[in-house]
């Protein structure tokens, strides 16, 4: 036994480690499983919204202003039908997460605060840009 212990380590001893980066990961479709599986429900409520085509979700032809309120309303709709597992968020936490998700389509005036939502496609290519897009969460 102690010679196959001596065989690995001059082995590993002599494996060239100068490029090596303990913080880049391996970019594989298991870490991307991972991570889509561990999103927050404000994430999945967003894909919700671009893959149903009810009134309340669909968004095929434009950008639409929503209010955060309505926003809020609909999401508390998609937890409360059971789409995602987890809690509903406050109202704060759930606005800070939509300005992180939709960068830039934050909307305020004096009297209120919305999001540019966009259109549906749209919506998807940036999530699965920033790699939060399930092909099958429904």
């Amino acid at each position: 036994m102690p010679k196959t212990r001596d065989v690995f380590y001059k082995y590993l001893m002599s494996r060239d480690l100068t490029d090596f980066n303990v913080r880049i990961f391996p970019q594989t479709q298991a870490r991307a499983d991972i991570m889509v599986e561990s999103r927050d429900n404000v994430t999945a409520f967003l894909q919700q919204m671009t893959m149903h085509s009810d009134g309340a979700y669909c968004n095929d032809t434009e950008a639409k202003l929503i209010s955060s309120e309505r926003l809020y309303e609909l999401y508390g709709i998609f937890v409360g039908e059971g789409g995602v597992f987890g809690k509903q968020t406050n109202k704060i936490a759930f606005a800070k997460r939509m300005t992180r998700l939709l960068p830039g389509c934050e909307k305020r005036t004096k009297k209120e605060r919305g999001f540019v939502v966009p259109k549906s496609a749209d919506l998807e290519a940036m999530m699965r840009a920033a790699r939060q897009w399930s092909d099958d969460q429904f």
